[in-house]
């Protein structure tokens, strides 16, 4: 189990990476951090394997804390979410190991892949065994390219009824569409299990998302019911 770390000023970009980081098969959320000195308190309290969040706090920059558990080989890997765009904020978190560098906003696809690269690269490379070309090509290349495929089903698994439930709450919105938080206000579904369901029915072509920019971390999904699918049937 990868035990990790979430890092970002915003609570509603904390629980969207929670709610990404959940559904990858052998990742658990230890703690969640809105400011550096959450984020002290934190390692000191819990032990984890990767960190994953934003740049920079109102207290500092999380680059100096890394340099601090570097210096003291502190075993921690770190993945950047970020608005940052600065070539000189990339460069430094390349120099101090950073596994990715991915900018908001963001589709589920770019994390779900560092994820899977991540993991992908504890599970093959071990520090007692030499290393291969065939493991280092599995971590960094085209084995390791997004699994949805593969792990799909589980990510996607929900109820026969819920996913009616939802469909029939799509169809009454009619042109105007819903965002996920007006699906979960209506207390039909959880968010995790929303996400899960409108994913799916989005795959099966019935729900059509439009992004909606303006908002603070990734692009907000405006659902709509495809009518124009009942037509062609």
């Amino acid at each position: 189990m990868i035990d990790v770390l979430i890092a970002d000023r915003d609570p509603q970009t904390r629980q969207l990476l929670v709610d990404i980081l959940v559904s990858v098969a052998g990742y658990r959320v230890r703690s969640c951090c809105g400011s550096l000195e959450q984020l002290d308190k934190a390692l000191v309290d819990h032990s984890v394997q990767l960190i994953l969040g934003e740049l920079k706090f109102q207290d500092g920059n999380i680059q100096d804390r890394i340099w601090t558990l570097r210096s003291r080989r502190i075993p921690i890997d770190w993945i950047v979410v970020t608005a940052e765009r600065a070539y000189h904020l990339f460069y430094r978190a390349q120099q101090l190991g950073a596994i990715d560098y991915i900018l908001k906003p963001f589709p589920d696809s770019r994390l779900l892949e560092a994820l899977y690269r991540y993991r992908s690269m504890k599970q093959d490379l071990m520090p007692d065994i030499p290393l291969s070309q065939d493991a280092l090509d599995a971590v960094f290349f085209a084995g390791n390219s997004l699994r949805l495929q593969e792990e799909g089903p589980a990510y996607y698994k929900v109820s026969h009824s819920i996913i009616d439930t939802v469909l029939q709450y799509a169809k009454s919105q009619g042109s105007s569409g819903f965002t996920v938080s007006d699906l979960v206000g209506t207390d039909i579904v959880s968010l995790s299990t929303a996400r899960r369901c409108l994913k799916r029915l989005e795959v099966a072509n019935q729900l059509e998302a439009v992004p909606e920019y303006g908002q603070l971390g990734r692009p907000r999904n405006r659902y709509r019911y495809r009518a124009d699918r009942e037509e062609q049937e």
